[in-house]
This record gives C-alpha cells, structure tokens and sequence, in this order.
C-alpha cells in the first residue's frame, strides 16, 4: 500500500509543476500582452478629430481635407476644382548622431475639366518669377533614389506635363500638370528636410 500512495504522490507532484508552469506561461502572456498595449499607447497616437493623425517613434502622418492642405502649403489652386483624393501630411525622420535626418512631405491632389493650356496659363500667371516651367513626362520616385536627395517630382524627355518647381536648398515647392482621361490633374506639393527643434 504504500507504494501506491507514494505514486500518486508523484504522479501529484508532476500535475503540480506541469501547472506552474501553465501559469507562469499566462502570466507571461498577460505581461506581453500589458507590455504590447503600453508600447502602441505611448509610442502610436492616432488622432481623428481634425482628420487622421498617427505618430510613430520614427515620423508620423497626418490625413485631412486636400482643401485644407492646400491652404496650408500657400500655392494657388485653380478655381472649381475637384479634390482628387485626401491631403497629406507626411514626416519621416531618425536621429543620428543626435541630429534629425528625414523630410516632411505635404501634398494634395485635384482635377478640373478645363482645358490643359488654360489650366497651365493660370498657374504660369499665379505663381511668382521664383518658380521654373518645366515639360516632359512627370515621374515620382522615393527621396534619396538614384542619389538625388531632394528631387521629387521630376520630368524625363518626352511628354507634355508641366512642372512648376521653386527649389531653395533642400526645400522644394512644386505644382505639377498632367493630363488624365480627358482631365487636368493638378498636384500641389512641398518636400523639406525635417529641421532640428
């Protein structure tokens, strides 16, 4: 008889470790899951009261009306035009060597069916002297592409878009034409260097 009892007594202590260690596993997945929630509270904020807004440790985006930021970046924008898509305001930015590297995009998107050349004589008499005309086909790529830190948008040979284009250092303030099923697409944009605060 004793025997017996001295098995189901391992047998109890096996059940009692392999329940420990269940717990210390839940444990340990609340702690990550506390830990998780902690991180996306403090280092992603979303905000929707003025559109939508998300910070993350690296830069950050704000999403609102194209009227609006249209507004903001202080260029032109053709009477009676249609906002194409929403505004956006876009930061990316590192710290190195404790200085801040990175660049802040703000652009918005419109259309009009008026004609191109009546749509690019506007703008040729609405912005100032400061600002190039540029024609051929407009392409985008990533800041820092192909070596060239700042050049976004640019032209290749070959098309008929216009580009209106006011660079001063690394800033650049630019609106650019394009035709598009029967409409004018008009791109309003600014792209600078995040400054250090």
């Amino acid at each position: 008889m004793r025997r017996v009892s001295s098995g189901r007594r391992e047998r109890g202590g096996a059940l009692k470790v392999i329940l420990l260690i269940l717990a210390g596993l839940v444990v340990l997945a609340m702690v990550a899951v506390v830990f998780a929630f902690w991180m996306v509270r403090d280092y992603v904020q979303v905000d929707v009261a003025e559109g939508l807004e998300i910070q993350t440790p690296v830069g950050g985006m704000k999403i609102e009306k194209a009227e609006d930021v249209a507004r903001e970046l202080g260029l032109p924008l053709y009477p009676g035009v249609t906002p194409l898509d929403v505004g956006v305001h876009l930061r990316m930015q590192i710290d190195k060597d404790d200085k801040p590297e990175g660049f802040d995009l703000t652009a918005a998107k419109f259309a009009t069916n008026d004609a191109f050349e009546r749509v690019d004589d506007w703008y040729r008499s609405q912005l100032g002297p400061e600002f190039i005309r540029e024609q051929g086909r407009l392409v985008t790529h990533d800041p820092g592409e192909s070596g060239e830190k700042w050049r976004v948008p640019k032209l290749e040979g070959g098309g008929t878009d216009v580009l209106y284009k006011y660079e001063r250092g690394d800033n650049l303030r630019a609106v650019a034409l394009q035709r598009h099923a029967g409409r004018v697409e008009i791109s309003l944009l600014e792209l600078r260097p995040v400054q250090a605060q």
